[in-house]
């Protein structure tokens, strides 16, 4: 550390696992907002989609449900998480993905493949911070409307299978890009990190 610092070393670590796809939407906003003011107008994004995702939870489930999720949320202290550029698009995802199970419960098609989707965005825009919200928050709505009367254990199994599947999925898919593109190879760097 003293040698990079006194001596001007290059800089010669990379650190290929960290992806962090929020960037594509931070970097472009920074050049229109200050960073207090992108911080902001995240937060409004943040409370904005909660509260709209609760207010369709009370319609569909009742205020009940809505109060509990709301409570759940609360736990997680919404007023650091909506302030923070890493920690906002866990939620962002979770909340939307939330919001589409909402909207699409009557509609018939394969709740694995959007568990896999949602596991896949999480794996692109986050930022290694609170992945499993983007799994468990969106579960909890799902097991509350499927009223198919079968096994819950079994839609969870299902659902957190798909979730990890998509997750892990695009994982390897980075590691190959990097292992590509540049003169790393991500996957040795990926695999030897467990």
């Amino acid at each position: 550390f003293i040698e990079r610092v006194d001596e001007g070393a290059e800089n010669d670590m990379v650190y290929v696992r960290y992806w962090q796809g929020f960037r594509i939407f931070i970097r472009p906003m920074l050049m229109v907002f200050p960073y207090f003011q992108l911080r902001q107008v995240v937060s409004w994004v943040f409370f904005a989609l909660m509260f709209f995702m609760l207010a369709a939870v009370a319609e569909r489930k009742g205020i009940f449900a809505s109060l509990c999720i709301g409570l759940a949320i609360i736990l997680v202290n919404p007023s650091i998480i909506s302030h923070s550029l890493q920690y906002t698009p866990c939620f962002i995802i979770s909340f939307a993905a939330m919001l589409f199970l909402l909207f699409t419960e009557n509609l018939t098609f394969d709740r694995g493949l959007a568990f896999c989707t949602f596991g896949m965005l999480t794996q692109f825009f986050d930022f290694y911070t609170a992945p499993i919200a983007v799994c468990g928050l969106p579960l909890l709505v799902w097991l509350m409307i499927d009223d198919s009367g079968k096994c819950k254990y079994k839609t969870i199994v299902k659902s957190f299978a798909a979730w990890i599947y998509g997750y892990v999925s695009i994982w390897i898919v980075k590691l190959i890009f990097v292992t590509m593109f540049t003169e790393v190879n991500g996957l040795a760097d990926g695999i030897g990190s467990f």
